[in-house]
């Protein structure tokens, strides 16, 4: 089975030991949303978010979105 974006984001938050306020805080996308998108409870948000996150992380929001390369997007 494939990661999710939650799945993802919470391991590479864990990753540096951040807890979701500090996430946040970092990042500047609120906490209440880092929260529903680790969980599964909501699993899109704005491209600006996506991107502030992805950023935070040091990370690519295809790689936050699970696109791999060649893959074929919907």
């Amino acid at each position: 089975m494939a990661e999710t974006l939650g799945a993802r984001l919470r391991r590479l938050r864990a990753s540096r030991g951040w807890s979701q306020r500090e996430l946040a805080r970092r990042s500047n996308v609120p906490q209440p949303l880092i929260s529903r998108l680790e969980r599964g409870t909501q699993d899109d948000t704005t491209g600006v978010f996506l991107h502030r996150l992805a950023a935070c992380l040091d990370t690519s929001v295809d790689y936050l979105l699970g696109r791999m390369a060649g893959e074929q997007l919907p």
